[in-house]
Order: structure tokens, then C-alpha cells, then sequence
């Protein structure tokens, strides 16, 4: 998560979508995946592409 959360802030769009995408998958945290899910849209909103 915290990975994914620099490489945002970074402007690497890309990046923290990959990471973000496997920590949504393999966490079984619920308040982690819903933090990574609210990013995961932050991220593809910077990016143009928020039709997934």
C-alpha cells in the first residue's frame, strides 16, 4: 500500500496502479483494500482513464 501511495505522489500513474491493483487482490484487510480502491480511483482519474 504504502508502495503504491509514493509512486502517486511520485506522478507515477502507472506504477501505483499496478501495485495498487495486487494489494485490492491479495489483502485481507478490509480497511486496506477500501484505502487502496479510493487511490486505485485517484490514480486512474490522473491518468484520463477512469472508464476501467
Amino acid at each position: 500500500m504504502e508502495a503504491g501511495l509514493v509512486s502517486l505522489n511520485q506522478g507515477n500513474f502507472q506504477e501505483a496502479i499496478s501495485i495498487l491493483r495486487v494489494v485490492i487482490t491479495e489483502t485481507e484487510v478490509i480497511s486496506v483494500r477500501l484505502k487502496a480502491c479510493i487511490v486505485l480511483i485517484i490514480a486512474y482519474v490522473h491518468t484520463g482513464n477512469v472508464f476501467m
